[in-house]
C-alpha cells in the first residue's frame, strides 16, 4: 500500500547487534536549512557517525528506531531521512515531540529495532474536518507514504491543502507497533471525536437536545390554570380551603374586599376645625357642614352653629 524506504540504507546481510545510544532531542525549526520533509512523516535526522555504526553493527534495511522519554516513559518508532545533524543531536517532528512530551534540548533514547509488516490500522480523526475532505482515504494513503512505522497510542499529523489533521492511532496489528514499508494495510476509521457518534458525543448529543427543546413550542395552558398563568391580575384569596375536618370548605364565590388605610386624626384635621360630635372626631370647615363618613344633621343633634365656625390650632379634643 505505501511506498519503498527512500535512501536505500543497506547494512549487511544479517544482523549481529542492536544500536542503541542517547541523543539531545530539538524539532525541525533548529535545522540550519529547512527540511519540510521532517514534518511531512515520522522520519529523523541524525548524525553521520550514525551511519558507520549502523553499518558495523549489519543493521538490516528497513532501518526502524524506538525513541523513548526515560523520564516519562514516554515511547514511539520512526524512520530516518537523512545523517546530517551535528553529533549528539537528533531532530524530530513536531508531532513526535509533542507524543513523547519533549522540549528542545531534552533527552531521548534511540534504539534500533525489527517491526513485523503491519496488516491492520485502525485511525480516528481529532474532528470532524478530515471527513469533509473530498476523498479521505486517497488523502491518507498519499500522507502515509511519508511513514515508516505506526505505534498504537500516537497522534500523527498529516497536512492536506495548507491544513493540518490529527489522527489518533487507535490500534494496529500485529502488536503494538508495525512497519508500513512495502506493507498492505487495511484501514479503518473510527468517528471523530467531536461527532456525535465519538468519545465527545455525550456532550455534542445534550448540546443538541438543548436546541432542540428551545425551538420546541410551549405547553397549551388549560382553562382552570388560567387564573395560575395570568399574572397581570392577581386574585387575592382566589383557591379553596379546608376546614379542619379535611373536607373542603365552602368558595366565597371569588369576592374580595379592600380595605382602605384608616386616615390619622391629624389628617382630618386639616382645612377646617375638629369637634367631636357624639363618639367620632370630625372635621368641620369654615363655612360649611362637619365632613363624615356618615350623613349626620350636626345642627339637630348638638345645635352647633358651623357658619361661624373657625379652624384653630391645635384646637380640637385629645385623648389619652
Amino acid at each position: 500500500m505505501f511506498g519503498a524506504f527512500p535512501g536505500g540504507f543497506m547494512g549487511g546481510s544479517g544482523r549481529n547487534g542492536v544500536f542503541q545510544q542517547k541523543f539531545t532531542a530539538y524539532p525541525p525549526s533548529f535545522l540550519e536549512t529547512e527540511r519540510p520533509q521532517v514534518e511531512a512523516g515520522d522520519k529523523i535526522i541524525m548524525p553521520s557517525s550514525c551511519l558507520d555504526a549502523l553499518a558495523r553493527l549489519r543493521i538490516t534495511y528497513p532501518m526502524l528506531f524506538e525513541v523513548t522519554n526515560e523520564t516519562l516513559g514516554r515511547r514511539t518508532h520512526c524512520g530516518v531521512l537523512e545523517f546530517i545533524a551535528p553529533e549528539g543531536m537528533i531532530y524530530l517532528p513536531s508531532w513526535m515531540m509533542q507524543n513523547l512530551f519533549l522540549e528542545p534540548g531534552d533527552k531521548v533514547t534511540l534504539k534500533s529495532v525489527t517491526l513485523p509488516k503491519g496488516t491492520f490500522v485502525k485511525l480516528r480523526p481529532q474532528t470532524k474536518d478530515f471527513l469533509e475532505i473530498a476523498n479521505p482515504k486517497a488523502t491518507l494513503e498519499n500522507r502515509l507514504r511519508a511513514f515508516s512505522a505506526l505505534t498504537a497510542g500516537d497522534t500523527i499529523v498529516i497536512n492536506h491543502a495548507s491544513k493540518n489533521y490529527a489522527l489518533d492511532i487507535c490500534e494496529v496489528r500485529p502488536g503494538d507497533a508495525m512497519t508500513i514499508i512495502e506493507a498492505d494495510v487495511n484501514v479503518d476509521f473510527e468517528a471523530p471525536l467531536d461527532h456525535e457518534d465519538g468519545l465527545m458525543g455525550a456532550e455534542a448529543r445534550a448540546h443538541k437536545a438543548a436546541q432542540q427543546v428551545a425551538a420546541a413550542p410551549g405547553p397549551e395552558v388549560d382553562a382552570m390554570d388560567e387564573d395560575v398563568a395570568d399574572v397581570s391580575g392577581v386574585k387575592a384569596f382566589s383557591g379553596s380551603g379546608f376546614s379542619l375536618s379535611g373536607k373542603r370548605a365552602p368558595s366565597s364565590g371569588g369576592k374580595s374586599t379592600t380595605y382602605a388605610a384608616r386616615p390619622k386624626p391629624i389628617e382630618r384635621c386639616k382645612g377646617g376645625m375638629a369637634q367631636r360630635i357624639g363618639d367620632e372626631l370630625q372635621v368641620v370647615p369654615a363655612g360649611g357642614a362637619p365632613k363624615s363618613s356618615t350623613a349626620v344633621d350636626s345642627d339637630e343633634e348638638d345645635g352647633i352653629d358651623y357658619s361661624t365656625a373657625r379652624f384653630h390650632v391645635f384646637g380640637g379634643t385629645g385623648w389619652r
